[in-house]
């Protein structure tokens, strides 16, 4: 089962006029903290969209801005609370027709790793909610850690300082 997504952001493709639609949206308390929860963060202190939405070619759409967000993590090595100021592009086409072409306006072949990722348009909606939680997901550090904070541990049954995991071995070997 897929997990709901906390941000409901969605766009009726009627909503974008023939040139554009410029937008900037702020997350709510309650969607931050929907968010931190869903994330497993500490907090979701700000979440700020800003983007904008414009038709192309056959029924397409193009959504390009950018997320702004300060999240709260645990330091990976210390587990204190590490606070992230985060910038991340968005750049996403959404089409309805599943086959995503790999021409230009041309007919030429355009290289795919070149084209925005393709979204699909569902029951006639740009999940635009969506798009912005995958992206502050894979955007935020999956192994944060405070400057200076380092992991130093010792085996404790290393107290002789012998750093070869035969050693144990050798000792039970001639205790027989």
């Amino acid at each position: 089962m897929t997990p709901a997504i906390p941000l409901n952001w969605n766009l009726a493709v009627g909503g974008v006029s023939a040139a554009r639609r410029e937008v900037r949206r702020e997350a709510t308390a309650e969607e931050q903290a929907a968010v931190a929860a869903a994330l497993d963060l500490l907090g979701c202190e700000r979440l700020e969209a800003v983007y904008t939405v414009r038709p192309t070619a056959r029924g397409r759409y193009t959504l390009a801005g950018r997320i702004e967000a300060t999240v709260t993590q645990a330091c990976g090595v210390t587990l204190e609370p590490l606070e992230a100021a985060l910038t991340l592009p968005l750049d996403v086409g959404f089409a309805s027709d599943a086959a995503a072409t790999v021409t230009d306006s041309e007919g030429e072949e355009v290289e795919v790793s070149s084209l925005p990722d393709i979204e699909p348009i569902e029951n006639g909606v740009l999940e635009i909610g969506r798009v912005v939680f995958e992206t502050l997901a894979a955007g935020i550090d999956p192994y944060p850690r405070k400057p200076g904070a380092a992991f130093d541990w010792e085996d404790p049954l290393q107290k002789d300082g012998n750093a070869n995991p035969f050693a144990v071995l050798a000792k039970l070997k001639t205790q027989t």
